[in-house]
């Protein structure tokens, strides 16, 4: 039997790019290579994190990668929480046209479910691409029978309700042209059995999430100015724990500067200097990467920058290679 030209892809290498997937950029290259490729199109992904870990801050930068792509796609950011903060999000990227919705005053689940299947009959496969964020999933409630959120339930109720919006819009984005990215918060797993820390809402989005980002604060980043010491930023690591698009397990690090985002350039040369040789291409010494990366970034050196993000692409799927095997088992 001859094999197709996705079957041959496949074998020793996944990560050769093919016609596939449909990707959303991240804002991060090596996030991007974790990833498998960035946000697939058709696709749930699952933002996991605890408080001041970038969350909110990681979909944004998705919906300004996205405009990017899409010029005239539609965006949906569903604010669960009530916190939001409009201005600064279109500081750090939010696109802000008559193509980008901000939902603020929707928390009930049935609600959410009717916004979500909206979305994905306007993103058409052949028509308009679209992208609709929740954040987060734990701040939606079930409704009573009146339409007003119920202010007595209990965690099993409200489980099955999400349960339920899962599983009924997965096939629906599976089948538009849309993706859908939904945050959840951490909460502490009590009983002493399996991981430290888990997600509320059942195991729908267990399942049928496609992508599960676990976002990690290491350190706070500091500097000094004029004797004054201020923390300007932190440092993430992002850990992709479940992955149907790229292999599982993978990981980077990146910073996040406060009005601005990711350090796309840094995170490069940082994972760079962490292999061997990494950085011979680039020209720079481990020692001066920070400055070298400021440098292409504020002077906006757009050929530099490809080079640092095209190396750093090359030698993650080189490395990642060496890891597979190079036959199939059963060809």
């Amino acid at each position: 039997m001859a094999r197709t030209k996705k079957e041959e892809k496949k074998i020793g290498n996944y990560f050769i790019e093919s016609d596939e997937y449909i990707f959303i950029p991240s804002g991060c290259t090596v996030l991007d290579c974790v990833l498998g490729g960035g946000y697939p199109m058709g696709r749930i992904s699952n933002i996991i994190g605890d408080s001041s870990t970038n969350k909110t801050g990681l979909s944004i930068e998705v919906m300004a990668n996205f405009r990017k792509k899409f010029p005239d796609g539609l965006i949906w950011y569903q604010d669960a929480e009530a916190s939001f903060d409009v201005d600064y999000a279109m500081v750090i990227g939010l696109p802000n046209d008559e193509r980008t919705f901000v939902i603020d005053d929707v928390r009930g689940i049935n609600k959410t479910y009717e916004l979500m299947l909206e979305a994905t009959e306007m993103a058409s496969k052949d028509d308009v691409a679209g992208l609709y964020v929740l954040d987060t999933l734990d701040g939606l409630l079930p409704e009573g029978e009146d339409g007003e959120l119920s202010a007595g339930y209990d965690a099993a109720q409200r489980a099955k309700l999400i349960n339920s919006l899962i599983t009924k819009i997965n096939g629906r984005v599976e089948e538009s042209n849309l993706h859908l990215m939904i945050v959840s918060q951490i909460r502490d797993n009590v009983g002493g059995y399996g991981p430290k820390h888990t997600v509320s809402g059942g195991n729908a989005l267990r399942f049928y999430a496609s992508q599960r980002l676990w976002l990690t604060q290491k350190k706070q980043l500091e500097r000094t100015i004029r004797k004054i010491d201020k923390v300007y930023g932190i440092l993430v690591n992002a850990m992709c724990k479940k992955n149907k698009i790229g292999l599982p397990f993978r990981d980077c690090n990146f910073p996040v500067i406060f009005n601005y985002g990711i350090d796309d350039m840094f995170a490069c040369l940082d994972w760079l200097k962490s292999v061997s040789g990494g950085l011979d291409e680039i020209g720079v010494e481990a020692k001066d990467i920070k400055d070298y990366a400021e440098e292409i970034t504020v002077g906006k050196n757009e050929e530099a920058q490809k080079k640092v993000r095209e190396v750093t692409i090359r030698i993650w799927n080189e490395v990642e290679a060496g890891f597979l095997p190079k036959v199939s088992k059963y060809s």
